[in-house]
C-alpha cells in the first residue's frame, strides 16, 4: 500500500494558503455575493489550470464582525484586546503564502515558509484561518460591549435592540446559503450490502 509522505512540497503550502482579500471575498455559497466571490476565487488558483478548491480558499470575516472589531480595538480598555490583536495577526501572517510579492519587493518570505521548514506536513495553513476568525470575534465582542456601555436608558435600549437587529440582518445577507434538500431514496449498495450483514 501507498503510504503518505510528511514531507510535503512547498508548491502544497501555495496552493492551500491565503491571499489577504480572502478575508473580505465572501463564501461561494452566499446567494447574493457567491457568483463574484467564485470568480475571484479562482482567478486567484489560475482557474481552471490551477489547484486546490474554493471552499479551502474561503476565509470570509464579514463585515460588520470586522467593524465590531475595530470598535472593540479602538475604544475598549480590556488588556486583552491587545492579546487578540497579536494572535489575530499572527495567524494572518501565518496564512499567507510561503512568499508574497509586494510592490518592487519579490519573494519575501511568510511565516508559513518557516513553517515548511518545521513542519513540511501541514500543508493546509489556510485552515489556521479559525484562529484570526476566533480573534476578531473576540475583539467585536468587545466592540459590541463598549456600544452597550452607552445604552443605559430605555429609549437607548430600544435602540440598540434595532440597532442589533439590523446588525442580524447585514449578517444574515453577509452568510446567507441557499437551503438543499438531501434525498435519502437512493440508498447506496454498499449500505444494503451492510444492511444485510
Amino acid at each position: 500500500p501507498k503510504v503518505a509522505s510528511y514531507n510535503q512540497p512547498l508548491r502544497d503550502f501555495m496552493i492551500y494558503s491565503l491571499r489577504p482579500h480572502n478575508y473580505l471575498t465572501p463564501p461561494v455559497w452566499n446567494k447574493y455575493f457567491g457568483q463574484r466571490a467564485l470568480e475571484i476565487i479562482r482567478r486567484d488558483m489560475n482557474w481552471p489550470l490551477g489547484e486546490g478548491n474554493e471552499i479551502e480558499l474561503t476565509a470570509y470575516l464579514g463585515f460588520l464582525p470586522l467593524a465590531l472589531a475595530l470598535l472593540g480595538l479602538l475604544n475598549s480598555r480590556h488588556k486583552v484586546r491587545w492579546f487578540f490583536l497579536g494572535l489575530g495577526l499572527f495567524f494572518f501572517a501565518l496564512t499567507l503564502r510561503p512568499k508574497i510579492d509586494i510592490g518592487p519587493y519579490k519573494e519575501i518570505p511568510m511565516l508559513s515558509l518557516l513553517l515548511y521548514k518545521i513542519a513540511p506536513f501541514a500543508r493546509s495553513v489556510n485552515r489556521y484561518s479559525v484562529f484570526v476568525q476566533f480573534a476578531t470575534s473576540a475583539m467585536a465582542g468587545l466592540g459590541l460591549a463598549w456600544l452597550g456601555s452607552f445604552f443605559k436608558n430605555h429609549f437607548k435600549f430600544l435602540f440598540a435592540i434595532l440597532l442589533f437587529a439590523f446588525g442580524v440582518l447585514i449578517l444574515a445577507v453577509e452568510y446567507q446559503m441557499p437551503a438543499k434538500l438531501l434525498n435519502a431514496s437512493d440508498i447506496p449498495p454498499v449500505y444494503q450490502w451492510l444492511k444485510n450483514q
